[in-house]
């Protein structure tokens, strides 16, 4: 058991010396591309649709900064939390995909409750839901359906009278196997061979974990129902329960 521990603080360690050291090489031309598209934002002779185009993609290395930021601190940002839309959230991640989704062939199914609010940290719970849907593309051959939906809960525990969110991401990949679901949350375990570094959803159990959510996966190989379902149940940050509710 010691021997156990002992190995899993140094993986823990290693993690974190390679987040720093990945970090530090980001950082250059991430500060390059940056400038870059400064200057193209600034071009007059840009189209209202490129733009756009430039200012979305200015925002999402003004995201990447900030989780390198946050790697060289080993995930450890000293800030406090505020109200999140995660419906907001998931809608601009969607967005986001789009171009993925369209090349890898898949049929979109989306059902999100608006105005969703969580007390929490906006760009770590972009992460959590930007890797669980890059997972989800990853896993489904093309033609192949991704489902997403955000709806409301009760806490039956009773530990949140303001309710919770239920996040809920399915794919009909290939599907895994039961002796590797209790080793999915591991850092460095992988299912996708050299294509993983087995770091995602160990660092999305984190973040779930930082806004007292809980994360479950669901999985089958079978070939009448094959795919993955992950649920990640987040606290409201007020009560907004209404008709959505799960009963």
């Amino acid at each position: 058991m010691q021997e156990e521990r002992l190995r899993k603080v140094e993986k823990l360690a290693a993690a974190g010396q390679l987040a720093a050291s990945l970090a530090h090489e980001i950082n250059n031309p991430l500060e390059a591309v940056t400038n870059a598209l400064y200057i193209l934002q600034n071009f007059s002779g840009l189209s209202a649709e490129s733009l756009q185009l430039a200012d979305t993609a200015t925002n999402e290395l003004a995201r990447v900064s900030r989780i390198v930021k946050q790697s060289l601190s080993y995930y450890r940002v000293d800030r406090s939390p505020r109200e999140v839309d995660l419906s907001e959230l998931l809608e601009e991640s969607l967005r986001i995909f789009q171009e993925k989704f369209r090349k890898a062939d898949l049929q979109i199914e989306a059902r999100i409750h608006p105005q969703t609010n969580i007390l929490g940290f906006p760009d770590e719970m972009r992460q959590a839901v930007d890797n669980l849907l890059l997972n989800a593309v990853e896993a489904t051959p093309k033609g192949g359906r991704l489902c997403v939906s955000l709806r409301l809960t009760k806490d039956w525990k009773g530990e949140n009278p303001s309710g919770m969110a239920r996040l809920t991401i399915s794919d009909t990949g290939c599907g895994i196997s039961g002796s590797q679901l209790s080793q999915l949350f591991e850092p460095f375990f992988t299912t996708k061979a050299e294509k993983g570094n087995g770091l995602g959803l160990w660092v999305v159990r984190g973040i779930v974990a930082k806004h007292e959510g809980s994360i479950k996966i669901r999985s089958s190989t079978k070939t009448e129902n094959r795919g993955t379902t992950v649920s990640i149940l987040w606290p409201l940050a007020k009560s907004i329960m209404n008709a959505g509710t799960d009963h």
